[in-house]
């Protein structure tokens, strides 16, 4: 079987809205990945996420809450004997917390384990710890490993969530109450070549700040609706275009989605973005998992990034002996082997 083709050991995954819940298994340890994306935490509007649940009926839960003044997060888990670590990033790399923060945390769990209560704990991110967080995007990870007596039989890949584009499109209405009917009736054209295609300004700048701040420079082309794009090919656009009229991705090979993934990171379309990961965690193979991470490693996106290290550091002793992976340890060794110990702490 050539290596492209061959398979990580199986794997399930949910992704809803901006969350990873990512299960693996490695011998007798099974690798939880929980990954929030927050796109301000400085939001007035609370939000409230439930974690991955349900191993063999035994329920493991990662819960976090965030509101303009704290990020409260707690975990609860069965009586097996688990390791914990959590992690905040924003744009300009890892936020350093208070070191107690976290070692309280891990005295709690310890506690009520002897206790026979299963290890459960919560802890509040505020005051100076928060504010480094202070109008931020990012990324708050929690890895988790499981050490089982038995190795559980894991599905293939699978997703508990349909493509909501009901939800986008909900959104996407109340987005363009923002601009006026004279704005939301112009349209766009967005030139490749000799081709075009055409898109309606408001949706185009509702869904994309790059897209909005063209149009809010003084340029004649910008003026006249007419954008030229040099490097994107016309049917990575197309698709871009639909997605943003539709909600919908359909199905494409992963050199495409690899191209429709930096055109989502170039444009800032968020939501696109997000549909591309979850079509990422479809497709990855041995014969790719180390392109996805340079890919997210070069777009600084946590998101992709600790699914990949999931993936790979479950799997190190087949990726190790990857001609991809002996490329990745002779250009970037220092990621590689984070990527390999990414469930070592």
């Amino acid at each position: 079987m050539a290596e492209s083709d061959m398979q990580l050991e199986s794997f399930s995954f949910k992704l809803d809205k901006n969350i990873i819940h990512l299960k693996t298994c490695c011998g007798k340890n099974i690798h939880y990945l929980c990954a929030w994306y927050i796109p301000n935490f400085s939001s007035e509007q609370p939000r409230s996420s439930e974690g991955f649940r349900g191993a063999n009926g035994v329920t493991h839960s990662f819960k976090l809450e965030i509101n303009p003044f704290r990020a409260h997060f707690s975990i609860s888990s069965a009586k097996e004997e688990s390791e914990w670590d959590i992690s905040v990033s924003t744009h300009s790399g890892k936020v350093p917390l208070r070191e107690n923060i976290l070692t309280v945390m891990m005295q709690e769990l310890l506690r009520l384990d002897r206790m026979g209560a299963g290890p459960h704990c919560s802890v509040d991110i505020v005051d100076e710890d928060f504010q480094k967080l202070h109008n931020s995007s990012g990324i708050i990870t929690c890895r988790m490993i499981l050490s089982t007596a038995v190795n559980p039989v894991l599905a293939n890949i699978s997703s508990s969530t349909s493509a909501r584009n009901s939800e986008y499109l909900k959104s996407l209405e109340a987005d363009l109450k923002n601009y006026s009917i004279a704005f939301s009736k112009e349209k766009v054209s967005l030139r490749v070549g000799q081709e075009t295609e055409m898109i309606n300004k408001a949706v185009l700048c509702a869904r994309s700040p790059v897209f909005a701040k063209m149009f809010g420079n003084d340029i004649r082309e910008h003026k006249n609706n007419t954008i030229t794009i040099t490097d994107i090919k016309m049917p990575v656009l197309r698709s871009l275009v639909s997605f943003l009229c539709s909600g919908l991705l359909p199905d494409c090979d992963f050199n495409f989605l690899c191209d429709l993934y930096y055109a989502a990171k170039k444009y800032d379309i968020r939501e696109l973005h997000q549909a591309c990961i979850k079509l990422f965690l479809y497709k990855i193979t041995l014969g790719n998992i180390v392109r996805v991470l340079k890919l997210s490693s070069s777009y600084n996106d946590d998101l992709l990034m600790s699914a990949a290290m999931t993936l790979i550091s479950a799997n190190i002793e087949t990726v190790a002996l990857t001609s991809d992976w002996k490329d990745l340890m002779c250009d970037d060794p220092e990621m590689a082997l984070k990527a390999s110990t990414f469930f070592d702490f």
